[in-house]
């Protein structure tokens, strides 16, 4: 036998008959060593504090379970705005560039035509954009940007919120614009009839007030544009929020490590 070195405390299970079996599973001795090595008393463990230390990780499993289903849950709500976000970006950037075509290309071309080609093809043009995919995109770039706002509010994250909520007023803005000033003269031309049966067709250029159209149509191409970078941020802020969420040391420099680690550094002395 070996000594056993004075003041330890040793654990060993009792050898119990057939009959205790099942006691045996959930009892164990302690034995005290005395300076001597003999042993000085004897001290049974009951199965209770068995029960208690399995209640306890019972407990600190489900403990765990809980805070992984809260996380879980609290993802699932700050990437509902993003699923909204994205294509309200998308939409977006095509009516920028659509307006942007016709700021760019179009309406200078057509500036240089005579009477009846101008009126012929902007004719022709209204009638293709008068389509169901143009009117979705259009319409839709105001829903989805205003929705995706509400969702960011309801989430909290204030920082893609201010972006979203920008954008959304500027592209109100543009829909004001286009109900307003560039839809009546759109109508000039739309039921104008035939061109090569106008009688008149300077007229109807004159009354369609060229100068006026472009003017305003810039206005809301820089607005859609500064919208679509407005969007285009909060997605680059929502990608940053979420990357500091799952690991806290991309935090920033000046808010120093995590609380545990530097704990954990002055505890060591290092």
């Amino acid at each position: 036998m070996f000594a056993t070195p004075p003041g330890q405390i040793v654990a060993r299970p009792d050898h119990p008959s057939t009959g205790e079996r099942h006691d045996a599973l959930a009892e164990a001795t302690v034995t005290i060593a005395g300076v001597t090595g003999r042993d000085i008393t004897h001290r049974r463990v009951p199965p209770e504090a068995f029960a208690g230390g399995a209640r306890a990780t019972a407990a600190t499993s489900a403990g765990n379970s809980s805070n992984q289903t809260t996380t879980e849950t609290s993802m699932s709500r700050r990437s509902r705005p993003l699923v909204v976000l994205l294509p309200a970006t998308v939409t977006t950037g095509l009516v920028a560039g659509w307006f942007g075509d016709w700021a760019g290309a179009i309406m200078p071309g057509l500036r240089e035509t005579d009477d009846r080609t101008f009126v012929a093809a902007l004719q022709a043009l209204d009638r293709a954009i008068l389509s169901p995919l143009f009117m979705l995109t259009f319409m839709g770039a105001l829903v989805l940007t205003g929705l995706a706002a509400l969702l960011y509010r309801r989430a909290g994250d204030r920082a893609p919120l201010l972006w979203v909520t920008l954008a959304f007023g500027l592209y109100v803005v543009v829909v004001v614009i286009t109900m307003a000033i560039h839809e009546p003269l759109n109508q000039i031309l739309r039921y104008a009839g035939d061109p090569d049966a106008i009688a008149d067709v300077g007229a109807v250029r004159n009354a369609f007030d060229e100068a006026q159209w472009a003017a305003w149509h810039n206005v809301r191409t820089v607005a859609t544009t500064v919208a679509f970078g407005c969007l285009a941020w909060a997605l680059v802020l929502h990608g940053r929020a979420t990357a500091h969420r799952e690991d806290p040391r991309l935090a920033s420099p000046a808010s120093g490590p995590p609380r545990g680690e530097s704990l954990s550094k002055d505890a060591s002395g290092t």
